[in-house]
């Protein structure tokens, strides 16, 4: 008997949307890496906790609930898109501020 295994992969347009909120937002790199390794927590968090793993991106990004359930998350997908619309356009506000 075989085990099953998915391949995660990561997207570089989500990746590079929330290093540019995080870049605009704060001024040092050791913040910045700070912030990261927050979100990356917040992201596992979604994996222990069971009443949460519904709500984990990572779970969309790797396409569990297609492939398992055979049903595309659209739920998930309408809130990913717009939080990274959000996110561009926080990054746009911030950057429009700033007196260089």
């Amino acid at each position: 008997m075989g085990t099953l295994a998915i391949r995660s992969e990561s997207r570089p347009e989500c990746q590079t949307v929330l290093a540019s909120l995080l870049r605009t937002m704060l001024a040092d790199a050791a913040a910045y890496t700070a912030a990261a390794a927050l979100v990356g927590l917040v992201g596992l968090f979604t994996f222990i906790v069971v009443d949460f793993t519904p709500y984990s991106i990572f779970r969309l990004m790797n396409g569990a609930e297609y492939f398992f359930n055979h049903r595309v998350p659209w739920s998930g997908l309408a809130v990913s898109a717009t939080m990274g619309m959000a996110f561009i356009w926080l990054s746009m506000r911030i950057v429009e501020a700033r007196d260089y």
